[in-house]
């Protein structure tokens, strides 16, 4: 038996009667009443879980495990960087996101006609709506429509942190970076700009709107306004940073780059030696001879008892004894000062420098004798031209279509236990 209380009245003045009856109440219908009851009893909460999010930021902090629960959105932002149809960056007053069109078409989310998304371009605000996913790296969007509202002013970029930004923190947020460009190369229909933020490089996609003439930015200080990207693993950890900039104007230069020829000179023991200011990212100059050359990747060039590495896409054919000036970046090649992004300019001609005979078992020892006092090495003979002795003990070729062999060597020592086994690698041409 179920009881029910009704409440009875005859006139609008009269007292309110209770009136308790009771039923009888089949045993199915009894079932029916509970599982509405328990239905009816949970819709708050289905009506709150599927509430549309409105705030970027609040989406930026969640876990990846509550983004995977597919929350609905409705999101209304600047558009901050287009890539045609395929994905989009918007922005509002709490943050910044990725929007993500071919992952949508190909999880049935996006319901919307193709031909808006040519509109959605940069200073366009617009009205997503869709769902949350949690994305290689960061979370994103997949939109199932996408409505443009109006016009507006990019939101300004944030000076740079270099932490947030090296991170990964500030994915997708629009920034402005100073830095000087070290090098550029063309990837489609994009600029890529090399750049270094003093410390700190990375790279830049850009329009050819943005840089019209990429090789006239080489060495220059310039200020870059974009959105800020990362590159991520399979694990989605973050492994590099990079901007986005598509709009003429947001690539300023606030100083023109040095010509080559008056680049600042210094000798090739001078790359990275202590120094109360710091030469920052610019190019430094040196002069050589060149020991061997690798055209279009790398050459080796020495000066009396110093040498280094240059990496180079100059495709110069270069002759051991060239001499050479190079204006390049420096950078840690191994753990030596070494030059890379170079121009190479040759000179005249030297003869090649006398090989020093040494075998690499006293080359290892020198240097272990430095570590071990915490000294600098008299000679440390990387990348100087050297003979030695040694016997051959295998030839490994390489690859098809690869023009390097290998050479196994061993160097016998006074005793078996100084014997020394190395490799020597040929590159044909």
């Amino acid at each position: 038996m179920f009881a029910y209380r009704f409440n009875f009245w005859t006139t609008p003045s009269s007292a309110e009667i209770p009136l308790t009856v009771h039923l009888p109440i089949p045993h199915f219908c009894r079932m029916i009443l509970i599982a509405l009851a328990g239905w009816i009893g949970s819709m708050p909460e289905v009506a709150l879980a599927a509430e549309p999010l409105t705030r970027i930021g609040d989406i930026r902090v969640m876990s990846r495990e509550e983004i995977a629960k597919a929350v609905p959105i409705r999101i209304r932002g600047v558009v901050t960087w287009w890539n045609s149809r395929d994905n989009l960056t918007v922005q509002n007053d709490s943050g910044g996101i990725w929007v993500d069109f071919v992952q949508a078409r190909n999880s049935d989310v996006w319901r919307g006609d193709d031909s808006i998304l040519d509109k959605a371009v940069e200073g366009m605000e617009i009205e997503v709506e869709g769902r949350i996913d949690p994305g290689g790296y960061a979370p994103l969007i997949l939109p199932s429509t996408l409505r443009i509202l109006a016009a507006k002013p990019l939101p300004p970029g944030a000076p740079m942190n270099r932490a947030s930004f090296f991170s990964g923190a500030d994915d997708c947020q629009r920034i402005e970076v100073n830095a000087v460009v070290q090098r550029f190369y063309l990837q489609g229909d994009w600029v890529i700009l090399v750049m270094d933020a003093n410390p700190g490089r990375f790279t830049a996609q850009v329009s050819h709107a943005v840089a019209v003439d990429p090789a006239a930015l080489v060495d220059a200080e310039v200020r870059l306004q974009g959105v800020a990207a990362t590159r991520f693993n399979t694990r989605g950890e973050a492994t590099g940073s990079r901007m986005f900039s598509n709009v003429p104007g947001e690539l300023v230069v606030t100083k023109p780059p040095l010509q080559p020829a008056v680049v600042p000179k210094v000798t090739l023991d001078r790359l990275l030696p202590f120094r109360a200011k710091p030469l920052g990212p610019h190019r430094v100059r040196v002069e050589g001879t060149v020991t061997y050359s690798l055209p279009g990747k790398f050459l080796y060039m020495q000066d009396g008892i110093n040498a280094v590495r240059v990496e180079t896409t100059s495709s110069m054919a270069l002759n051991a004894g060239d001499r050479v000036e190079v204006a390049g970046f420096v950078f840690m090649y191994r753990f030596i000062g070494s030059l890379r992004d170079a121009t190479v300019r040759k000179t005249g001609a030297a003869g090649l420098p006398e090989a020093v005979e040494i075998n690499p078992g006293e080359i290892l020892a020198l240097n272990r004798a430095a570590v071990e006092t915490s000294q600098v090495a008299t000679h440390d003979y990387d990348g100087h031209l050297i003979r030695c002795r040694a016997r051959l003990l295998a030839v490994e070729s390489g690859l098809s279509g690869k023009t390097v062999r290998t050479l196994t060597l061993e160097q016998t020592g006074a005793t078996k236990q100084d014997n020394l086994i190395f490799r020597a690698r040929l590159h044909d041409g």
